[in-house]
Order: structure tokens, then sequence, then C-alpha cells
């Protein structure tokens, strides 16, 4: 299938969200962490496609992962929130190619996927478990909470981004 289809990231979209729904979040390590694997659409969508659908697509996959998560939309707000960030993420990691719509993954270092997968990774966690803690008598476990699911998460969709990803010839 074509990736610069919109058909191939919502398809792709829909495994992420059954996989993050019904496998991922049954998993609870050490009690309360629960890695976040639907990030992988935010990383992976192309910088030629329109920025709204990706907005809307980060809006209703988080209202659907808060329903069936029981959530009260901390999905929701993390979600818009990173893709509303991200083209800043991409211009302040990769430069001006990104506005030029000639920025290829296939073509940027590791340093640079790693940083910028890690720092979607950690505004996504932190906007989630600030919202989720709501007060300031709970600094110390939202940080805990941040820190640990934002490593625990970064270090699955390095795996699953290594496993899934298309190998050079």
């Amino acid at each position: 299938m074509d990736p610069d289809n919109n058909l191939y990231y919502i398809g792709k979209l829909l495994l992420l969200i059954l996989a993050q729904v019904f496998v991922i979040n049954q998993l609870h390590i050490a009690g309360y962490i629960t890695p976040m694997i639907y990030l992988i659409f935010v990383y992976e969508y192309p910088t030629s496609q329109n920025r709204s659908v990706l907005l809307s697509l980060g809006f209703f996959v988080g209202l659907i992962l808060d329903i069936l998560t029981d959530s009260l939309a901390f999905n929701t707000i993390a979600l818009l929130i990173v893709t509303y960030v991200r083209p800043y993420l991409l211009g302040f990691i990769f430069g001006i190619a990104v506005e030029q719509k000639s920025f290829k993954f296939k073509d940027i270092t590791l340093f640079q996927k790693l940083s910028y997968l890690g720092l979607l990774v950690v505004i996504h966690h932190s906007v989630y478990f600030i919202a989720e803690g709501m007060s300031i008598s709970n600094a110390l476990l939202i940080t805990k909470k941040i820190v640990t699911t934002s490593l625990v998460s970064f270090m699955l969709l390095l795996l699953l981004l290594s496993l899934f990803s298309k190998q050079k010839k």
C-alpha cells in the first residue's frame, strides 16, 4: 500500500488503537506504567500531508481512546497538543527543510530521530499526566509517572519502529 495515501495511515492508526486498548492497556508494569504506542502515528505522519487532517485525526483518536479506556479526555488533550506542536518540533530539530516540504525521514540522523521521538513522548506524557493529576500536591507522583512511563514508552516505540521499519537495501 502507498504510504503517501491517507487510507494507509488511517488503517495503521486503527491497528495501533486496537493494540493500545486491548493489549498494551492490559499491561501495568510496576503497577502504574502503561506505555502508549499510538504516538507512532504522530511520529510517522508525513510532513507533506495536510496539517489540519493530522489535528482532526489527533482529536478523533484521542476521543476514541478516551471512550474505550474511560478516561476523562486526557488522551484527547495530550494528542491535540502534540499534533499542534509537531511542526514546531520538526522545525526545531530538523531545520528549514520541513517548511520547504523537502524533508524525508530516511535522510535524517539517528540522533535527530531519537530527539524527535523523545520530545513527542515527553510532551504527550507530560500533558497527559498533568491533566490526570490536576493537583500540585501530586507533583512528585506526576513527575514519577511522566519519567517512568516516558522511558518505557520510548523504548517500546523504538522497538516497534525498528521491527516494522522498511529495511534499506
